[in-house]
């Protein structure tokens, strides 16, 4: 579990990355949580575990959002037609990236 501390520490050093400069998400709210959830899903963050309102409060400080109540968001993710569309479409945006640099 990260303390608030940590946190603060964590989300300091990722904002001092380029001073002077803050950045913004610039997507849907649901994107970043399909991001979010994805992220712990995989286990990327202090080898699994962290926990979604923590990894939800260091994207919403780091990125100067406010995601609300992320569960109830994934919640009606699960329902949807296509839960992962913004995950599916980073998939193959990054594909093409790689295709056309391998092409050049």
């Amino acid at each position: 579990v990260i303390s608030k501390g940590t946190l603060g520490r964590l989300s300091r050093s990722i904002t001092d990355a380029v001073p002077g400069k803050e950045h913004r998400w610039t997507d849907t709210k649901i994107a970043a949580i399909q991001l979010v959830y994805g992220i712990h899903a995989a286990g990327s963050v202090d080898n699994g575990n962290a926990e979604i309102g923590e990894l939800a409060a260091l994207f919403e400080k780091t990125f100067h959002v406010d995601l609300g109540n992320v569960y109830h968001a994934f919640g009606r993710l699960r329902g949807q037609q296509n839960p992962t569309a913004f995950l599916d479409e980073m998939k193959e945006k990054l594909l093409k990236k790689m295709r056309d640099m391998d092409s050049r």
